[in-house]
């Protein structure tokens, strides 16, 4: 889920729309500042997107 993607046909981007990037910008941000992100899904049933953000202090 988390892997760079693009959907090269755009003719796949008119029905679902997007370009696949947005997982792998989340991440990207959350580790930049330290913070996580993960996924967990159980098939046709649910899916649970958890972040976590890492408060830091400044002295």
């Amino acid at each position: 889920m988390f892997k760079r993607t693009f959907r090269v046909e755009q003719f796949r981007n008119k029905s679902t729309g997007g370009s696949g990037l947005g997982f792998y910008i989340a991440k990207s941000l959350a580790e930049q500042i330290g913070s996580s992100i993960s996924i967990q899904s159980k098939e046709n049933e649910s899916t649970t997107i958890t972040l976590i953000i890492n408060k830091t202090q400044t002295v």
